[in-house]
């Protein structure tokens, strides 16, 4: 139930950031805002805590946007805390991320080799998948020694198995039938 109420914040504010020409900007702050939040954990157990009234904490999340973040931003944030909502602040940041993604056709691609791959071999999986997929990739790159060699990389639910450890299993497989 938490999960969809905050999806419905993000769904909201990103409407309205889309009508108003301002996705990037807020998808931006939400970002700001939320490695402020995580750095500083005490801070957000403070405006979620019920120990403290609604005023102070709102009061105390006024004075830390101050004008440091656009109206859309603050007023979210804000209602979050009116409704006793603040501690789905990051589900509905990353609800806003995926919308935001979709909409600037940003994939995020999980490629995991078996060894460290070079700023070069990075770029043309990147190209490659941005070729095949008609937007921007962003790579997300690990290495797994186990893999033997080759790549696996994942991206929209789907997952390319290069590595030669599937291959030998593959093999493994025709030489057990």
């Amino acid at each position: 139930m938490m999960a969809e109420i905050n999806k419905g914040y993000a769904m909201a504010l990103f409407s309205l950031c889309d009508e108003e020409n301002c996705t990037e900007i807020t998808y931006n702050e939400l970002l700001m805002l939320k490695k402020i939040f995580e750095e500083n954990s005490e801070y957000t157990q403070i405006i979620s805590s019920p120990l403290i009234s609604k005023k102070e904490r709102i009061q105390l999340l006024t004075k830390m946007l101050g004008s440091n973040f656009s109206n859309y931003t603050s007023s979210v944030v804000l209602l979050l805390c009116e409704n006793n909502q603040i501690q789905g602040f990051f589900e509905c940041v990353d609800e806003y991320e995926k919308l935001y993604s979709q909409k600037i056709k940003l994939s995020c691609a999980s490629v995991i080799s078996a060894f460290e791959l070079s700023d070069e071999e990075k770029e043309k999986i990147r190209s490659k998948l941005e070729a095949q997929t008609g937007g921007s990739v962003m790579l997300d790159c690990s290495v797994d020694k186990s893999l033997l060699g080759g790549i696996t990389v994942e991206i929209g639910g789907k997952v390319y198995d290069g590595s030669l450890k599937r291959r030998l299993r593959e093999i493994k497989k025709v030489i057990d039938e």
